[in-house]
């Protein structure tokens, strides 16, 4: 019965694996018409670019800030476009930026104090976000936790509460970190470790940072897996002195609640990173919208600041120009040093960009003949 058994077997493997052989043959020897023969199998082009060792990184961020005192409040909203270049190779370390670089930007400015004053500006003249230092990270090890399943948290302590709180979904990852709540968290915000410092006479209150991953096909989290970065950052004093905007040993408190989205990743060689180093983005970056499915809309009040400070100024605009006065040296360059009627021509020729076909010789009262 033990041989007939494992006969048996072999028999189904066997007659598997001439199927296999027989249906494999039959899809690679039909052309387009169905026609046994020789069938030529298309395959995309597969373009592959050698020494790429930096990421370039295009994000749009919201930022919503606030400065106040016991009195006054500034409400800001800003709109940017930023990038990074990061390196990925460790030939390319110390090349290229890892705190936001601006590209554009468009601030949103209410001024309200205890008394009743309300105002909009697109202008202040004090800069008090938390947003321009809030960057990617890279190689982050997934805990071990979170490998191999497609549901699950993980919860870090740190020296009072939690300082690090995983969440996995399916191939998303999202991460909550509390930076108050242990030293080690700071690797989290690098270029924010100095203002930690006593001498600096900041205080925390609130300092979280939450970022969203995915997909991710690893045990380590890279910069590119990065989707989206919150952060809400609270503290007494900004690092110093805010000019003019409260009075002397009154404290003021600064508040950020920022979102960055990135929009678009690149890996490129030290060669292309020059170049984008090297860019002038600003005007392009201007016109730029973010895209609809990744970034959603503000809500009914960013939209309501938002036209109240573009009235604002519109009605600015029309009330500088109806004050304006006319230059009278605009109305026309003075040509009582010409006395040729040709060269005068010429001369308003030039001033409108029209080239003249005409040929002269110094001297200008005669026209050359050639």
């Amino acid at each position: 019965m033990g041989k007939e058994k494992y006969l048996k077997y072999y028999g189904w493997i066997i007659s598997l694996f001439f199927l296999l052989v027989i249906c494999r043959g039959d899809i690679l020897s039909k052309d387009k018409n169905g026609q046994m023969g020789n069938a030529p199998i298309e395959l995309k082009e597969l373009e592959v670019k050698k020494d790429l060792r930096m990421m370039h990184i295009l994000a749009y961020v919201r930022d919503y800030s606030e400065l106040t005192t016991y009195t006054d409040t500034v409400t800001l909203f800003r709109e940017k476009w930023v990038d990074f270049m990061l390196p990925i190779d460790r030939k390319a370390e110390g090349k290229g930026w890892k705190l936001p670089r601006i590209l554009s930007t468009k601030s949103y400015y209410r001024f309200t104090n205890a008394w009743g004053v309300d105002s909009v500006s697109d202008k202040f003249g004090q800069h008090f976000s938390w947003s321009d230092w809030i960057s990617p990270v890279d190689n982050l090890p997934l805990p071990k936790k979170l490998r191999y399943v497609e549901q699950t948290s993980d919860t870090i302590r740190g020296k009072y509460s939690p300082t690090e709180t995983w969440i996995k979904n399916g191939d998303s990852v999202t991460l909550k970190v509390n930076v108050l709540a242990d030293k080690r968290s700071r690797k989290y915000v690098p270029r924010l470790a100095t203002f930690f410092r006593e001498e600096d006479e900041i205080d925390f209150d609130d300092f979280r940072v939450m970022y969203y991953f995915g997909p991710i096909a690893d045990t380590t989290i890279y910069a590119r897996d990065i989707k989206r970065i919150d952060a809400h950052i609270a503290s007494t004093g900004r690092g110093r002195n805010i000019f003019r905007f409260n009075p002397i040993e009154e404290p003021y408190f600064a508040e950020t609640s920022a979102e960055m989205y990135i929009v678009d990743y690149e890996l490129l060689t030290l060669k292309e990173a020059k170049r984008w180093e090297k860019a002038n983005l600003r005007e392009l970056s201007a016109n730029l919208k973010p895209p609809a499915n990744i970034v959603p809309p503000v809500t009914s009040e960013i939209v309501a600041l938002i036209r109240r400070v573009e009235q604002a100024d519109e009605a600015a605009l029309a009330d500088a120009r109806a004050r304006l006065q006319v230059d009278q040296r605009l109305a026309g360059r003075p040509l009582e040093g010409y006395t040729n009627a040709e060269v005068i021509r010429k001369v308003l020729k030039n001033m409108l960009g029209i080239k003249s076909k005409r040929k002269y010789n110094k001297d200008t009262r005669r026209r050359s003949p050639f």
